[in-house]
């Protein structure tokens, strides 16, 4: 009861054009919906009549009678409330003013989980950098996938910086293809 309350306080506290653009899709669908009905109950409920006389809706003067507003109101006040209430489920969940520029570089501490306290039993990603060869970590949501792909043009020192130190601890099972066949 109390959010009903404090929702009330804030549509209060707004200025006028802003309570207008909140208010207005709600008239104008209970207006479409009451002209509807109305239509619908001066065809008795004929679809084939409807459709042909779909002009009376912009041509004339609305004549409702208490039914088509009982009727129309709640539907067109339902009709913008779920489409705002849709588009309430569908918006992110960001922060606003941080989306943009909120990343940052790792430090020692973010890899540390990673890392396998024998230094045998890791995989060599940089000077600082490794991640742990293990099957299964102690904790499951620090399990990695272990595949590592290395890219670079030629000569940029992917075989001296990363291939042979790694090959060289021997803990699994490697795929190397040279197309040199200088290794």
């Amino acid at each position: 009861m109390e959010r009903i309350k404090d929702k009330i306080e804030a549509f209060k506290a707004l200025d006028l054009k802003a309570k207008l653009i909140i208010v207005i899709p709600y008239f104008f669908s209970m207006f479409f919906c009451s002209r509807i009905v109305e239509l619908y109950r001066l065809c008795s409920g004929n679809f084939v009549k409807i459709i042909r006389n779909i002009e009376y809706l912009y041509k004339t003067i609305p004549h409702f009678a208490l039914t088509d507003l009982l009727i129309g109101i709640p539907a067109g006040f339902f009709i913008v409330w779920y489409i705002k209430w849709e588009n309430g489920l569908k918006r992110k969940n960001t922060r606003k003013g941080v989306e943009y520029g909120s990343a940052r570089w790792g430090a020692e501490k973010d890899i540390k989980p990673f890392i396998d306290p024998n230094p045998f039993y890791n995989v060599i990603l940089s000077k600082t950098e490794r991640l742990s060869m293990s099957p299964k970590m102690k904790k499951f949501k620090l399990n990695r996938n272990k595949n590592v792909i290395v890219y670079g043009s030629s000569g940029s020192g992917k075989t001296f910086s990363f291939v042979k130190p790694n090959l060289m601890q021997m803990h699994s099972s490697y795929v190397i293809t040279d197309p040199k066949g200088l290794v």
